[in-house]
């Protein structure tokens, strides 16, 4: 997400401000630890996780590039420096994120998960997480910022997760996806023919060949739930 941005100032120090005004101490992939025990899926990366890394790995770039200038940099001494408001705060993003699967206004709603083929209304929806994530920052309302940020790293990864996009050969991150100037993918419609019939619990390997050997590939995702109903020749996830 951080590749491609007009302005690595701008991204960065909006990231940062996130963290650095702390409030007071208080209290596919799957969303957090507790998904995975459930599931018994211990190879799994979660939500959560990837998260807290992401944040943990930009903030440490970031406050790397600040204190560049100084020489002798020491990253574990950042490190331990972070504090338990930064941790807080990365919670809540976190947080935030792993909602997304539990909430009942979110969590069967395609456009939210990049589901169900679509993929429009889900890029219109993580633009409008952006959007909404950079005016909130500005506004110095950092609590609101930290929320709608978890929403769009869900989104997000979710993409990846639930589309083709690997299996289409790609190899960078789709930047079209938060900048629309960037040039976008060719989409599957829903009445083109992406996967092979499947009656297994969980549907996996059964995309069609035409769908990978294309000299220009489509675009398509899996369905998750039972709404909007899948078309019989679409991809199951």
């Amino acid at each position: 997400m951080c590749e491609g941005m007009s302005s690595w100032t701008l991204t960065h120090q909006s990231a940062l401000l996130l963290f650095i005004h702390f409030i007071p101490i208080c209290q596919a992939f799957l969303p957090n630890f507790w998904s995975r025990v459930l599931t018994l899926s211990w190879d799994s990366y979660t939500h959560q996780y990837m998260t807290e890394q992401a944040l943990l790995n930009i903030t440490m770039e970031t406050l790397s590039r600040i204190m560049e200038p100084q020489h002798d940099v020491d990253n574990e001494e950042l490190y331990t420096g972070l504090g338990r408001g930064f941790w807080h705060a990365v919670g809540e993003v976190a947080s935030a994120n792993a909602a997304m699967d539990f909430l009942s206004s979110t969590c069967s709603d395609p456009v939210y998960h990049f589901d169900s083929e679509r993929v429009e209304g889900a890029t219109q929806m993580l633009r409008e997480f952006w959007g909404q994530t950079i005016l909130l920052t500005q506004a110095k309302e950092y609590q609101g910022a930290r929320r709608t940020l978890g929403q769009l790293f869900h989104s997000l990864q979710d993409f990846y997760s639930h589309s083709n996009w690997v299996e289409m050969g790609q190899q960078s991150v789709y930047l079209h996806l938060l900048h629309p100037e960037e040039p976008p993918v060719p989409v599957a419609s829903v009445d083109t023919p992406t996967c092979a019939d499947c009656y297994r619990f969980s549907c996996y390997s059964n995309l069609l060949e035409e769908m990978i050997s294309k000299t220009e590939p489509l675009l398509t995702t899996g369905y998750f739930s039972t709404y909007p109903i899948k078309p019989p020749a679409s991809l199951p996830q």
